[in-house]
Protein backbone atom coordinates (compact mmCIF):
# COMPACT_ATOMS: atom_id res chain seq x y z
CA UNK A 1 0.00 0.00 0.00
CA UNK A 2 1.17 3.30 -0.85
CA UNK A 3 1.42 6.02 1.68
CA UNK A 4 1.83 9.92 1.06
CA UNK A 5 3.31 11.82 3.96
CA UNK A 6 3.44 15.95 3.16
CA UNK A 7 5.54 18.26 4.92
CA UNK A 8 5.26 21.74 4.93
CA UNK A 9 8.23 23.90 3.39
CA UNK A 10 6.84 27.28 3.85
CA UNK A 11 10.08 28.66 4.86
CA UNK A 12 12.22 27.64 2.23
CA UNK A 13 12.38 29.26 -0.90
CA UNK A 14 11.59 27.91 -4.17
CA UNK A 15 12.93 27.90 -7.68
CA UNK A 16 11.36 27.96 -10.70
CA UNK A 17 13.46 28.53 -14.01
CA UNK A 18 16.33 29.66 -11.97
CA UNK A 19 14.71 32.54 -10.31
CA UNK A 20 12.96 31.89 -6.71
CA UNK A 21 9.93 31.99 -6.52
CA UNK A 22 6.86 33.07 -3.65
CA UNK A 23 3.98 30.62 -3.48
CA UNK A 24 1.36 30.62 -1.25
CA UNK A 25 1.80 27.74 0.06
CA UNK A 26 4.42 24.73 -0.51
CA UNK A 27 4.18 21.37 0.79
CA UNK A 28 6.74 18.03 -0.15
CA UNK A 29 4.76 15.05 -0.52
CA UNK A 30 6.77 11.79 -0.03
CA UNK A 31 5.09 8.92 -1.54
CA UNK A 32 6.30 5.23 -0.29
CA UNK A 33 5.21 1.94 0.90
CA UNK A 34 6.35 1.22 4.61
CA UNK A 35 10.36 0.44 3.51
CA UNK A 36 10.55 2.28 -0.22
CA UNK A 37 10.30 5.49 -1.29
CA UNK A 38 8.73 5.67 -4.55
CA UNK A 39 8.01 9.05 -5.68
CA UNK A 40 8.95 12.69 -4.25
CA UNK A 41 6.51 15.43 -5.04
CA UNK A 42 5.63 19.24 -4.56
CA UNK A 43 2.29 20.58 -4.42
CA UNK A 44 1.78 24.45 -4.78
CA UNK A 45 -0.19 26.93 -4.22
CA UNK A 46 0.10 29.92 -6.80
CA UNK A 47 -1.80 32.82 -7.52
CA UNK A 48 -3.21 32.47 -11.29
CA UNK A 49 -1.09 35.78 -12.14
CA UNK A 50 2.23 34.63 -10.48
CA UNK A 51 2.38 31.11 -12.61
CA UNK A 52 1.55 32.77 -15.95
CA UNK A 53 5.11 33.35 -16.37
CA UNK A 54 6.35 30.44 -15.74
CA UNK A 55 3.65 28.04 -17.16
CA UNK A 56 4.89 27.67 -21.04
CA UNK A 57 8.50 26.61 -19.66
CA UNK A 58 6.32 24.25 -17.08
CA UNK A 59 4.25 22.91 -20.40
CA UNK A 60 7.46 21.71 -21.94
CA UNK A 61 8.44 19.11 -19.60
CA UNK A 62 5.10 18.03 -18.54
CA UNK A 63 3.64 14.86 -19.86
CA UNK A 64 0.25 14.56 -17.52
CA UNK A 65 -1.35 18.34 -18.34
CA UNK A 66 -2.33 19.38 -21.36
CA UNK A 67 -2.33 22.74 -23.02
CA UNK A 68 -5.60 23.56 -23.46
CA UNK A 69 -6.76 22.64 -19.89
CA UNK A 70 -3.87 25.22 -18.79
CA UNK A 71 -5.72 27.92 -21.27
CA UNK A 72 -9.16 27.34 -19.97
CA UNK A 73 -7.87 27.96 -16.32
CA UNK A 74 -6.09 31.40 -17.91
CA UNK A 75 -9.81 32.17 -19.67
CA UNK A 76 -12.03 31.33 -17.86
CA UNK A 77 -10.66 32.09 -14.22
CA UNK A 78 -9.98 35.74 -12.62
CA UNK A 79 -5.89 35.98 -12.43
CA UNK A 80 -6.07 36.74 -8.63
CA UNK A 81 -7.45 33.54 -7.61
CA UNK A 82 -5.24 30.67 -6.73
CA UNK A 83 -4.53 27.48 -8.18
CA UNK A 84 -2.85 24.28 -6.24
CA UNK A 85 0.04 22.92 -8.61
CA UNK A 86 1.15 19.53 -7.96
CA UNK A 87 4.66 18.83 -9.16
CA UNK A 88 6.69 15.14 -9.46
CA UNK A 89 10.23 14.82 -9.45
CA UNK A 90 11.61 14.04 -12.40
CA UNK A 91 11.91 10.01 -12.64
CA UNK A 92 16.37 9.80 -13.46
CA UNK A 93 16.87 12.37 -10.64
CA UNK A 94 14.72 10.40 -8.27
CA UNK A 95 16.64 7.43 -8.78
CA UNK A 96 19.90 9.39 -8.02
CA UNK A 97 18.35 10.90 -4.77
CA UNK A 98 16.61 7.50 -3.12
CA UNK A 99 19.82 6.60 -1.59
CA UNK A 100 20.74 10.06 -0.21
CA UNK A 101 16.70 10.05 1.24
CA UNK A 102 18.16 6.68 3.54
CA UNK A 103 21.00 8.50 4.74
CA UNK A 104 19.44 11.63 6.13
CA UNK A 105 17.62 11.63 9.29
CA UNK A 106 15.71 14.66 9.29
CA UNK A 107 13.48 16.55 6.17
CA UNK A 108 15.74 19.38 6.48
CA UNK A 109 18.53 17.58 5.58
CA UNK A 110 17.33 15.70 2.63
CA UNK A 111 16.32 18.91 0.76
CA UNK A 112 19.25 20.61 0.77
CA UNK A 113 21.16 17.54 -0.77
CA UNK A 114 22.47 18.14 -3.78
CA UNK A 115 23.29 15.72 -6.68
CA UNK A 116 25.94 18.07 -8.58
CA UNK A 117 28.47 19.84 -5.58
CA UNK A 118 28.67 23.03 -7.79
CA UNK A 119 24.84 23.39 -7.40
CA UNK A 120 23.42 26.27 -5.63
CA UNK A 121 20.01 25.53 -5.41
CA UNK A 122 19.60 21.76 -3.93
CA UNK A 123 17.40 20.02 -6.67
CA UNK A 124 14.10 19.25 -4.24
CA UNK A 125 13.95 23.05 -3.76
CA UNK A 126 14.13 23.62 -7.55
CA UNK A 127 10.89 23.17 -9.67
CA UNK A 128 12.91 23.00 -12.87
CA UNK A 129 13.35 18.95 -11.92
CA UNK A 130 9.58 18.50 -11.35
CA UNK A 131 7.21 17.90 -14.08
CA UNK A 132 3.37 19.26 -13.79
CA UNK A 133 1.16 16.64 -13.64
CA UNK A 134 -2.03 18.31 -11.67
CA UNK A 135 -3.70 21.53 -11.70
CA UNK A 136 -6.86 22.61 -9.24
CA UNK A 137 -8.73 25.62 -8.01
CA UNK A 138 -8.21 26.35 -4.13
CA UNK A 139 -11.22 27.43 -2.94
CA UNK A 140 -11.96 30.57 -1.19
CA UNK A 141 -13.48 29.02 1.59
CA UNK A 142 -11.07 27.66 3.99
CA UNK A 143 -13.09 28.16 7.14
CA UNK A 144 -15.81 25.40 5.86
CA UNK A 145 -15.52 21.59 5.35
CA UNK A 146 -17.14 21.28 1.76
CA UNK A 147 -17.06 17.45 2.40
CA UNK A 148 -18.91 16.78 5.59
CA UNK A 149 -21.59 15.31 5.97
CA UNK A 150 -23.91 17.96 7.38
CA UNK A 151 -22.84 20.55 4.41
CA UNK A 152 -23.53 17.79 1.74
CA UNK A 153 -27.10 17.05 3.27
CA UNK A 154 -28.03 20.39 3.61
CA UNK A 155 -31.41 21.41 1.33
CA UNK A 156 -29.62 24.29 -0.77
CA UNK A 157 -26.27 23.07 -2.01
CA UNK A 158 -24.28 25.39 -4.13
CA UNK A 159 -21.50 23.64 -6.14
CA UNK A 160 -18.03 24.88 -5.21
CA UNK A 161 -14.81 25.39 -6.67
CA UNK A 162 -13.49 22.79 -3.82
CA UNK A 163 -15.95 19.77 -5.28
CA UNK A 164 -15.26 20.89 -8.72
CA UNK A 165 -11.79 20.12 -7.44
CA UNK A 166 -12.63 16.92 -6.57
CA UNK A 167 -13.99 15.31 -9.32
CA UNK A 168 -11.39 16.53 -11.24
CA UNK A 169 -8.86 14.87 -9.03
CA UNK A 170 -10.81 11.96 -9.26
CA UNK A 171 -11.62 12.32 -13.08
CA UNK A 172 -7.73 12.66 -13.91
CA UNK A 173 -6.66 9.33 -11.78
CA UNK A 174 -9.37 7.24 -13.84
CA UNK A 175 -7.94 8.84 -17.11
CA UNK A 176 -4.62 8.07 -15.83
CA UNK A 177 -5.27 4.60 -15.29
CA UNK A 178 -7.20 4.06 -18.75
CA UNK A 179 -4.08 5.80 -20.35
CA UNK A 180 -1.68 3.35 -18.03
CA UNK A 181 -3.64 0.57 -19.30
CA UNK A 182 -4.24 0.92 -23.30
CA UNK A 183 -0.12 1.78 -23.52
CA UNK A 184 0.23 -1.33 -21.93
CA UNK A 185 -2.23 -2.80 -24.32
CA UNK A 186 -0.43 -1.18 -27.23
CA UNK A 187 3.21 -2.21 -26.10
CA UNK A 188 1.76 -5.94 -25.35
CA UNK A 189 0.08 -5.25 -28.93
CA UNK A 190 3.59 -4.71 -30.74
CA UNK A 191 6.40 -6.37 -28.83
CA UNK A 192 8.63 -8.21 -30.48
CA UNK A 193 8.18 -10.80 -27.59
CA UNK A 194 5.97 -13.14 -30.46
Amino acid sequence: MLYHQVIEIGSYVLFLNEKPVEPKAARLVLTGTEDKLVAVGFNVDFRLRDLKAHISNILKRSIAISEEMVEWFFETLPITRTISTSFNLNKDIFKNLEDKYYECETIDQFLRVKIDSNAVVGPLLNLDFYELVGLEIVSDEDSEDLFSNSYLAGDNIEESDSMFAYFGVISRLILVQITAALRAALIELFSARR
